[in-house]
């Protein structure tokens, strides 16, 4: 028999198994450079979606925000069509499958377990990267000419990725 999580969603499916560690890996790579975390998302994203396949599937949820992720959709839709350069911006609506990253890790928060291994392991991950810019700031001078810029390469995209750690 197979184990239940609250949702009734079974453990036990390896496609569901499979994206729950990627999702592990994704916590981690929101870290580090874009190149990994990119790779994290969609490996979580597909394995996330092929769960839906079998019939005993799990149910999308349906989160507050997500009335506005699809406002943005449409909205970037429409600037697209009316862009001097369609062709150039109808490409970039791929960014409107960022907001699906919330939903995504709420499907695998209902495990609990899950949630929890993940927060942890973003957390230890967060403050490792965190201590890391720090020393390589202080090694090079602490001044504002050597900002911290942590695995990511750049100053503001560290201290976005050093924002999300806060909440």
């Amino acid at each position: 028999m197979s184990r239940a999580a609250k949702d009734g969603t079974p453990v036990s499916n390896p496609l569901l198994v499979a994206g729950g560690f990627a999702f592990m890996l994704l916590a981690i790579a929101v870290t580090g450079p874009i190149a990994p975390m990119g790779i994290a998302t969609a490996l979580t994203g597909v394995l996330t979606l092929l769960a839906f396949v079998p019939a005993s599937r799990p149910q999308w949820p349906w989160l507050p925000m997500s009335l506005a992720a699809v406002g943005w959709l449409i909205a970037m839709l429409v600037v697209s069509a009316a862009a001097l350069d369609p062709a150039a911006s109808f490409p970039r609506v791929s960014k409107a499958a960022m907001p699906l990253l919330v939903p995504m890790a709420a499907l695998h928060a209902r495990d609990s377990r899950v949630g929890r291994r993940a927060l942890a392991a973003y957390l230890v991950a967060a403050g490792a990267v965190a201590l890391y810019g720090l020393i390589v700031w202080v090694m090079k001078g602490a001044g504002f000419e050597s900002r911290a810029r942590g695995l990511s390469g750049h100053y503001m995209t560290f201290a976005g990725q050093l924002l999300l750690e806060i909440p």
